[in-house]
């Protein structure tokens, strides 16, 4: 998109600090020759880059604000936006001078704060017709300058929005982490428990066979008893030799 033409009759200063002040004293003669043809020519141009170069158009980048925002920030207020700006660059939507994609936000609004203080010179002109044509002139600007405005609210929210959703993922990824950690502990837990389970039926299996053999040995036993007991129900045998 080509620059606005700024013309020579016209001196934009340039603001020296962050709220980026513009010097509204400024003379009818450094803003415009008294001639009404001059004058009226002058308007027409002022208009016709403003139709040429709409606000919506220079919001292609990434903004960069002197109080960007955070997550509990409340939303811009609109109520400044209903009013003929002073200044230019100031309160809550102010960008940063220093950075490149700025610029051309910065430009604009600095090329309609001019063109304002030019159609309120105007406005007193002698003629008719200079005076509606500046009347006309003001009213386009200041609708240029709401627009520019909601667009730079507009972009401020937008990063507010990206702000939580970042945030808002942050949060759901650390309770995914924690939940996985939990459900791991319980697995292993569940585990130990499987295993102390086995190891309780090997030792009852171990002590069944344990009383089996002793048993076994016990009735091993009572009948060694019962054969080697000579007090036994066994009956004594007389062999008679015949001496």
């Amino acid at each position: 998109m080509s620059s606005i033409v700024k013309p020579s009759t016209v001196v934009l200063p340039t603001p020296t600090n962050s709220q980026g002040h513009v010097d509204t004293e400024v003379t009818e003669n450094d803003l415009f020759p008294q001639e009404s043809d001059t004058l009226i020519e002058l308007l027409d141009h002022f208009r016709n880059e403003l139709l040429r170069h709409k606000a919506e158009q220079l919001f292609r980048k990434p903004l960069k604000f002197c109080y960007p925002p955070e997550e509990a920030s409340p939303p811009p207020t609109t109520d400044s936006l209903n009013e003929a700006p002073l200044t230019v660059n100031c309160g809550e939507l102010a960008l940063v001078y220093t950075f490149p994609d700025n610029a051309p936000i910065l430009g604009f609004e600095e090329w309609l704060l001019e063109c304002m203080i030019a159609a309120d010179k105007a406005r007193k002109h002698l003629k008719s017709t200079v005076r509606l044509k500046a009347i006309s002139l003001k009213r386009s600007l200041l609708a240029a300058y709401h627009d520019l405005q909601l667009g730079k609210r507009e972009e401020w929210m937008r990063q507010k929005l990206d702000l939580s959703s970042k945030t808002g993922s942050w949060i759901t990824d650390t309770e995914k982490l924690a939940t996985k950690s939990i459900e791991t502990e319980s697995d292993e837990d569940g585990s130990g428990s499987e295993e102390f389970g086995d190891t309780e039926s090997e030792d009852i299996s171990g002590e069944g066979t344990d009383s089996d053999e002793w048993t076994d040995e016990e009735s091993v036993t009572a009948e060694d008893e019962d054969e080697g007991d000579p007090e036994g129900n066994s009956e004594t045998v007389t062999v008679d030799t015949g001496v």
